[in-house]
């Protein structure tokens, strides 16, 4: 290539990178709200559940979402994204280890442990009094409907952002020349 086509290409490579650094920074945006809303949605969800599996079920998903958030964030700020990776990787470890013992927890005694469960519940909302097993009640009730709607949220800014990703990944494939003769903006031959 002559000296005169690969500084042309240089210089519309730059311009690429400039077009392609705003939905890239969109894509992360994105990223990052779907993310805080699934973490949202995990801390409601431990908030109003009232058995331990379900509370370590629950827990064990925080984990694993916080991990995507510290991802979401290190994708906007890139010089702390090794340091994210390597908690993300420790995170998902405990996430393996927590697995591992509800499982266990699970298996054993279904009958005992749901029976006990269920006592458990039925003194607690005989202790409380009406008012605060009333407002339980509602947050358990509403529960469903608010974490449903925080993770379609969470869903649709993930679709999203996938898409941009998808499209800024199939724009950097791109030939240098036919990304300039389709978007416009390349330095003149």
């Amino acid at each position: 290539m002559s000296d005169h086509c690969q500084a042309w290409a240089n210089k519309a490579k730059k311009v690429r990178d400039r077009a392609l650094a705003g939905l890239i920074r969109e894509a992360n945006l994105l990223y990052l709200a779907s993310a805080v809303l699934t973490v949202t949605g995990d801390i409601l969800s431990l908030f109003v559940t009232r058995s331990v599996p379900g509370f370590a079920t629950g827990t064990i998903t925080l984990i694993v979402d916080t991990g995507a958030l510290l991802m979401a964030i290190g994708n906007i700020f890139p010089q702390w994204l090794p340091f994210f990776e390597k908690v993300f990787s420790v995170l998902l470890n405990l996430k393996g280890l927590a697995d591992m013992v509800l499982a266990a927890w699970d298996s054993a005694n279904w009958w005992v442990k749901n029976t006990a469960a269920a006592t458990a519940d039925l003194l607690q909302w005989l202790a409380v009094g009406p008012e605060q097993a009333l407002a339980r009640l509602t947050l358990i009730m509403l529960k469903p409907a608010v974490v449903g709607l925080l993770s379609m949220g969470a869903d649709l800014l993930s679709s999203r952002y996938l898409a941009l990703e998808a499209e800024v990944s199939a724009q950097e494939m791109m030939p240098i020349e036919q990304w300039c003769a389709q978007f416009k903006g390349c330095p003149s031959y």
